[in-house]
């Protein structure tokens, strides 16, 4: 076996995030459904005015197992 893609694997990748004008405003949810399959987690995350029966998504990310395990590490690591 080649060992340079173990050595590709271990280099430090710079990833440029590009945020649009109407994404950075964010947007205020009080709210999240989360579902899941063996294979993916979908969470809905919305806003429920109070005093009213029905809440609006907002959003709704698509992720796998991995990376929502390491988004609620992260998580739970600023929530200290």
């Amino acid at each position: 076996m080649s060992k340079e893609p173990q050595q590709q694997a271990g280099k430090q990748v710079q990833i440029q995030i590009q945020l649009d004008d109407d994404v950075a405003q964010g947007m205020y949810v009080n709210l999240a459904l989360v579902n899941h399959t063996e294979t993916e987690f979908t969470i809905d995350v919305m806003y429920l005015q109070p005093q009213q029966p029905r809440a609006k998504v907002r959003a709704r990310m698509i992720s796998t197992p991995k990376h929502t395990k390491r988004l609620l590490n992260a998580l739970r690591e600023n929530l200290r």
